[in-house]
């Protein structure tokens, strides 16, 4: 099995300072998985978690009360933090704050057991969704809830291999669930990875209504077994909803953010290619405003607009409009996985902007 997952660091918040002609600040409040803002590893150095720890946090959702979970990936839990809290109050996937193995070190997935949750997702109710990747499902947890309710993908809570074991995927399967976006109904987006495809669960639907990227429910070719298209994915990571009915999903592969309207077949909107057939990382060439090269991550600006994580540009790019060109975060200094010290440089409304960043 082939896990793909963006880079993370084990210190989740960062601090950004923004000068220029309009000048704006913003303070860094808290840091979750640290005792400082200068300390950077894993479980805090330990051999084993805590509840003050993380190891690979990926995945973040608000619960919409100043909390928030966190997909902590390689201690294979999730965890809740109160608002303002140094401690998570409390865990999924794990029998106590101190362990960590996948599936609590069993050979099959229960209930109550994680192996690389990745993406998650609020259902706004007071619960959330967790894409458990290594077990090839999503699950639903309720608000307190010490086991999951609800399993999407495999038959039971017990099952965790890819399409069910079988060797094609069908409407009820997954294959490395990476993203999930809720879609204001009750349902909810996943990105099916390595199907190359976006399905959607009605809310306690077994089955998947709706599939994006392939002609049907038991085809998972990437870009069809061609090229890219307007109905094509190739490995699709993640996906933020719109407030239409549709989505914008990140097609890791195609090196380009598709946008789908509300049960469409085809894309209607892309960006960082000049056109849907096109799938080379910039374009062809190098780095510039209207290109990517794998995209990894995207998250709502609560404002129509999103913002993309391009990992391989090693940068933030900010899309306001449909097709506009970004807002340019670019990154001048990287250094990964380890603490990032980053010098930015761009414009906003045609104002010149310098920044630094330290996570």
């Amino acid at each position: 099995m082939q896990l793909l997952s963006v880079v993370s660091l084990s210190l989740i918040l960062c601090t950004v300072s923004i000068v220029g002609s309009e000048a704006s600040e913003f303070q860094v409040v808290a840091v979750l998985g640290q005792a400082d803002f200068t300390s950077e590893r894993a479980n805090r150095g330990g051999s084993k978690p805590a509840a003050n720890s993380l190891y690979y946090p990926t995945g973040l959702a608000s619960d919409g009360e100043g909390g928030l979970w966190v997909a902590d990936v390689h201690n294979n839990r999730v965890l809740h933090f109160q608002k303002d809290a140094e401690n998570a109050d409390k865990f999924y996937g794990q029998a106590d704050f101190k362990s960590n193995s996948s599936n609590r070190g069993g050979s099959t997935p229960a209930a109550n057991t994680l192996w690389y949750p990745i993406g998650i997702a609020s259902d706004g109710e007071g619960g959330f969704l967790v894409a458990d990747q290594g077990s090839h499902r999503v699950l639903h947890f309720q608000k307190d809830a010490e086991n999951a309710d609800k399993v999407y993908g495999q038959a039971n809570f017990v099952s965790g291999e890819a399409h069910q074991g079988g060797s094609t995927p069908a409407a009820n399967t997954l294959h490395t669930p990476a993203g999930i976006a809720i879609d204001g109904e009750g349902g909810f987006w996943v990105t099916d990875s390595w199907n190359h495809r976006v399905l959607h669960f009605q809310k306690d639907a077994e089955n998947a209504d709706k599939v994006y990227g392939q002609a049907n429910f038991v085809s998972g070719q990437a870009n069809r077994g061609g090229s890219p298209a307007a109905n094509t994915l190739w490995y699709p990571i993640d996906l933020v909803s719109d407030s239409e009915g549709g989505f914008w999903v990140a097609d890791y592969y195609n090196h380009r953010v598709v946008h789908f309207q509300k049960d469409a077949e085809n894309a209607d909107k892309f960006l960082g290619q000049a056109n849907l057939v096109s799938g080379q990382a910039d374009r062809g060439g190098s780095a510039a405003a209207n290109t990517l090269e794998h995209p990894a991550r995207i998250a709502s600006d609560g404002e129509e607009g999103f913002w993309v994580a391009d990992q391989f540009n090693h940068r933030v790019l900010h899309f306001a409009t449909t097709q506009q060109p970004a807002v340019l975060l670019h990154q001048q200094k990287l250094k990964l996985p380890r603490r990032l010290r980053l010098q930015l440089r761009g414009t906003h409304q045609g104002v010149s902007v310098s920044s630094s960043v330290s996570c």
